[in-house]
């Protein structure tokens, strides 16, 4: 075989898009990654997967046009969020659909309670209830899979969920199993030297004070009612 006839032998896989001329001012995974503040995992998966802009050499180095990335990211994967008022006293993330059952007597008056629906929903404090008592408090930042996975062990007819920052997730979760003593956190058993209680700093009248901040004596019509969180 002559030189010539070697040079122009087929390449082992077609070739399915060529440029008119060479890109410029292309950028490595590493390089897009800094411009854009992005995972250069998640670059390379996108890219490969054929989602992400992007110009491969030879199947194996892939290099991005940072406009044409920005632009792809800003349609496809960028949502913003306009954030909304903080009121007094209480931190909301997002607002949640009203409460449509009554709650138990001892949570009905919390500032911000809604109930959970079969959806996902923000961080925060759940409470799982049966008739009108609280049976057990817990906290998560993936609130719809942590009350199936629930389903399984404990006896609750509906749960409600108070929105609450991650950051403050152990306080105020602490605060309610202090002072409310669900039967499946323990009852009246119930340690703050056990595991379901974040804050093993939090005395009494430290879970009162976090408790009566999240109270709202409006939602009773008369004082014989006010029991639960109101009556302390």
């Amino acid at each position: 075989m002559t030189d010539t006839e070697q040079v122009l032998k087929p390449l082992p896989y077609k070739i399915e898009y060529k440029t008119n001329s060479y890109p410029q001012s292309l950028l490595t995974p590493q390089q897009l990654s800094e411009k854009i503040d992005f995972p250069v995992d998640r670059i390379l998966e996108l890219a490969k997967s054929e989602f992400l802009p992007s110009y491969c050499f030879d199947k194996t180095v892939y290099k991005f046009r940072l406009q044409e990335v920005k632009d792809w990211l800003a349609e496809n994967m960028m949502v913003m969020n306009r954030g909304k008022m903080v009121k007094d006293g209480f931190k909301i993330i997002d607002p949640c659909p009203p409460v449509d059952d009554r709650p138990p007597m001892s949570i009905c008056n919390v500032l911000g309670l809604a109930q959970i629906p079969n959806n996902s929903y923000q961080p925060g404090v759940y409470f799982l209830c049966k008739d009108d008592e609280v049976m057990y408090v817990g906290q998560s930042v993936s609130i719809h899979g942590r009350i199936q996975s629930h389903k399984h062990h404990k006896d609750f007819d509906r749960a409600y969920l108070l929105p609450i920052p991650e950051s403050e997730l152990d306080e105020i979760e602490s605060a309610f199993i202090h002072f409310l003593k669900p039967p499946l956190n323990g009852g009246n058993k119930y340690s703050c030297s056990k595991k379901s209680a974040p804050n093993l700093k939090m005395t009494e009248e430290d879970a009162k004070s976090v408790v009566l901040n999240h109270r709202n004596s409006e939602r009773f019509n008369d004082a014989e009612r006010m029991i639960g969180l109101h009556a302390i």
